[in-house]
């Protein structure tokens, strides 16, 4: 679950404590209604579907809050007159932002998202911050036999570590804990053969902060988990780096 997913979840939660929105949530493929993120906001009462459903239906929404270039696309050809909020979640690759009469606010959730849609985009946005929840990102340590916990020093890294975008930080990361005999643990969907018992791999997952919090450090870009990681008090190393992945910098961000 990538901060955008996750952005949107805990949006939606806080949007529906007010009673007299009426709010759909819809995604570009058909949602999978038994995926414990769709219960939780199928129990507010929400009603959630696919978006090509919603364009075909035709609705008269007061306002649409969208992001990624592809829903944001069809919105803006669907509900052409609709006001809507577009928030942008990188400007790395991918997430070129859609221009249009009818988007009325742009929304960065990083400073350099806001710096760069001015630099490149010459767009105008707010500033906020992804949302983390604080009763599952603190400090409160947690022990469960089923996040393992190592007895030397273990880094967590979150992400594709097959995506072109982080393929350089991943190798540096895994030269750099080999040298130091550190483990790493990546919560990653696709695999690579580091020829190395330091490395393992889980799954994606829900609750990263069962793995952040029994960690030493935590490395990846300045996104979601460098947030997530202050907030459990593990030091982040934060790779800054170009659209190519070619790495820029890398600073370690103590919590």
């Amino acid at each position: 679950l990538g901060g955008s997913e996750c952005f949107h979840h805990q949006l939606i939660q806080g949007l529906s404590k007010y009673k007299d929105l009426n709010i759909t949530v819809a995604t570009v493929t058909e949602p999978n209604l038994d995926f414990h993120l769709w219960k939780d906001i199928t129990k507010l009462g929400i009603r959630v579907t696919d978006l090509f459903t919603i364009l075909h239906e035709g609705n008269n929404f007061d306002l649409i809050i969208c992001s990624q270039p592809l829903p944001t696309h069809h919105l803006c050809v669907g509900f052409p007159t609709t006001p809507k909020i577009s928030i942008i979640h990188s400007i790395l690759r991918s997430e070129e932002p859609i221009k249009h009469e009818s988007i009325k606010q742009y929304i960065a959730v990083q400073i350099d998202i806001k710096k760069g849609l001015k630099r490149f985009h010459n767009i105008d946005s707010e500033l906020i911050y992804n949302p983390v929840d604080p009763t599952r990102f603190n400090k409160d340590k947690i022990i469960d036999k089923r996040y393992p916990i190592y007895y030397n020093t273990t880094g967590v890294f979150v992400g594709e570590v097959n995506d072109p975008l982080r393929v350089q930080m991943v190798d540096h990361l895994v030269q750099n804990c080999i040298q130091n005999d550190y483990r790493l643990l990546c919560i990653s969907r696709s695999k690579r053969d580091f020829k190395t018992d330091l490395v393992s791999f889980v799954e994606p997952c829900y609750n990263t902060e069962f793995y952040l919090k029994n960690a030493d450090f935590v490395a990846g870009l300045l996104g979601r988990v460098a947030i997530e990681s202050y907030m459990c008090g593990v030091p982040f190393y934060g790779y800054e780096v170009y659209p190519s992945g070619r790495i820029l910098d890398i600073k370690l961000r103590d919590s």
